[in-house]
């Protein structure tokens, strides 16, 4: 996607997938009015594209979110931000839609610049990190706090950390 008609229809993916999660039928105003969300992954592409617009997308980004987008990180389809704080999406990283991203996730590099590859339908929960070429699949769900440095099957669950006693 590129250009304004890029950011528009990723807008449009974004409050198709959104309706189709929650069920509802709103309009693409409302959501974007009424959803931080939808406002954050706007900012999220615009900030992708780079340029002087795309600098500007993320400076906003920042402030209002605490969340950061490289210019040529690529968003495509739709992504849903429940919880749109502390998302970092480096340069290299390409998600492919239908995705749920929450708070404090991290996509980036490993030490040789690499960068993963987030297929469809795949759920990342907070504070997980995904870092270097690999490619999380299809239907995966990466836990909270999960460190990933290998390929994620497509259907896989990996969990994170755990801690305390039960």
């Amino acid at each position: 996607m590129s250009g304004k008609a890029g950011v528009l229809a990723g807008l449009r993916a974004d409050v198709a997938y959104l309706n189709e999660v929650n069920g509802g039928g709103k309009s693409p105003v409302y959501l974007w009015l009424a959803s931080s969300g939808i406002r954050c992954a706007t900012l999220m592409r615009i900030a992708a594209r780079g340029g002087v617009i795309g600098r500007l997308a993320r400076f906003r980004l920042l402030a209002a979110y605490s969340s950061d987008v490289s210019p040529g990180a690529a968003i495509d389809g739709g992504i849903s931000l429940p919880h749109p704080t502390g998302i970092v999406i480096g340069i290299g990283v390409r998600i492919e839609g239908r995705c749920w991203i929450y708070q404090g996730v991290t996509l980036g590099a490993n030490a040789r610049g690499e960068y993963p590859i987030i297929e469809h339908d795949v759920k990342l929960y907070p504070n997980s990190v995904v870092t270097g070429r690999v490619t999380v699949g299809t239907g995966a769900t990466i836990g909270a706090g999960a460190y990933i440095y290998d390929d994620v099957p497509a259907g896989a669950t990996v969990r994170g950390p755990r801690t305390g006693t039960a």
